[in-house]
C-alpha cells in the first residue's frame, strides 16, 4: 500500500490492536479504488496467539480464549459499522447479530455460557464507542467510490464461522 492509499483510507484503526485491523484497512481500500495484491515470495512467519494466547490447534483440540473472542467479534462489528453502505447495513447487521444468537446458543448446548458475555461486551464496546465508530464511518463513506454490490462479489462464501464453530464443537473445544 501506498503512503497516499494508507493517508486517503485513514489508515489503520488504533481501537482495533488485534484482530481484523488488516481486513478493515484493506476493505476501506478497496472503497476507495485501491487496489489489493500479494507478493508470493514474501516470507511471514506468525507464532499462533502471539498477541493473545489461543486460536490454534495444539494436541488435537482448539484451544479458545474468551479475550481472543471478544476482541474479534468487537472488531468485527465495529469494521461491519463502518465500512457498509446503509442499505446493505440494514440487513447484514441483523444477521450479524442472527448468527451470534445462534453461537450463543451453540455455546450454551456445549455449556460454555461465557459466550453470551463475550457477544454483551462486545456489542456494549461498539455502543460506547459508536461516536468515533461514526466519524471513521463518515470518513469511509465520504471517499468511497466503489459500492458494496462490488465488494461482496469478492468476500468469501456467507456463514463461514459458523460452519468453523460447528467443525470446533464435533471435534473438542478447549477453553481457558
Amino acid at each position: 500500500m501506498t503512503c497516499d492509499a494508507y493517508l486517503q483510507t485513514g489508515g489503520y484503526d488504533v481501537r482495533m490492536f488485534a484482530f481484523s485491523e488488516e481486513i478493515d484497512l484493506q476493505w476501506r481500500a478497496r472503497l476507495c479504488g485501491f487496489a489489493i495484491g500479494c507478493c508470493p515470495s514474501a516470507v511471514i512467519f506468525h507464532e499462533g496467539g502471539a498477541t493473545v494466547q489461543g486460536g490454534y490447534y495444539r494436541g488435537g483440540s482448539y484451544q479458545l480464549n474468551w479475550q481472543r473472542l471478544y476482541l474479534g467479534r468487537r472488531n468485527t462489528l465495529c469494521m461491519l459499522l463502518k465500512v457498509y453502505e446503509a442499505r446493505t447495513l440494514a440487513w447484514v447487521l441483523p444477521l450479524w447479530l442472527t448468527s451470534a444468537l445462534v453461537e450463543c446458543l451453540g455455546a450454551l448446548a456445549l455449556r460454555q455460557p461465557r459466550m453470551f458475555w463475550v457477544y454483551l461486551t462486545a456489542i456494549g464496546w461498539n455502543l460506547c464507542h459508536w461516536p468515533g465508530t461514526r466519524r471513521l464511518r463518515g470518513e469511509a463513506q465520504y471517499h468511497r467510490i466503489v459500492p458494496d454490490s462490488a465488494i461482496r462479489r469478492i468476500q468469501g462464501r456467507p456463514f463461514v464461522r459458523l460452519r468453523q464453530a460447528l467443525q470446533i464443537a464435533r471435534q473438542g473445544v478447549v477453553v481457558d
